[in-house]
């Protein structure tokens, strides 16, 4: 899967029932680090401390891949939180409109490894794996204050992004 760089349903699908497997059979594919020696941040997740972690964190390459390059080159100079969260919130939304097969094939990987899915359990699967996109993506170089607050405006109920993905969530909810 690591040399791959196109992800098939089946291919999702693994990285997702591998993640099952390992928090059953008592790997925590969840990991914690602690990053920025900042007490606040013990409880961001590594996805490399596992196999099907690091799947998924290539499986959202395929969706979100270059957005550290383009956020770096959009704010080399600037550090205006206002701006860079409406710039990140812009362009998590085009990721996702421009790869609506890859986002619904990780939403039905969500839906069939998640015990009784619902458009809620399936927003916060998605939310949660955004989130640890997010922090491998700028966890260096990046004060956590701001990390936190990137996170609150893309996972946020109300935030485009999530209206986005929660119109992929539906398709795949009523997909038989």
């Amino acid at each position: 899967m690591i040399t791959k760089e196109k992800y098939n349903q089946q291919d999702v699908d693994y990285a997702f029932s591998l993640g099952k497997k390992e928090r059953q059979g008592g790997v925590d594919s969840d990991m914690f680090e602690q990053d920025w020696n900042d007490p606040t941040m013990a409880n961001m997740k590594n996805p490399s401390a596992s196999a099907s972690g690091t799947y998924k964190m290539l499986i959202m390459k395929a969706v979100f891949g270059g957005m550290k390059d383009r956020f770096e080159n959009e704010f080399k100079d600037s550090k205006d939180a206002k701006s860079m969260g409406e710039w990140l919130i812009t362009d998590t939304v085009n990721c996702i409109k421009g790869h609506q097969e890859e986002m619904k094939s990780i939403i039905r990987g969500l839906k069939r490894t998640t015990e009784e899915p619902d458009q809620a359990k399936l927003r916060a699967g998605f939310s949660e794996l955004l989130t640890i996109w997010l922090f491998q993506l700028f966890r260096g170089g990046r004060d956590p204050n701001q990390y936190r607050m990137f996170v609150k405006i893309l996972t946020g109920i109300r935030s485009d992004v999530m209206k986005e993905t929660d119109k992929i969530i539906t398709k795949v909810m009523e997909e038989a």
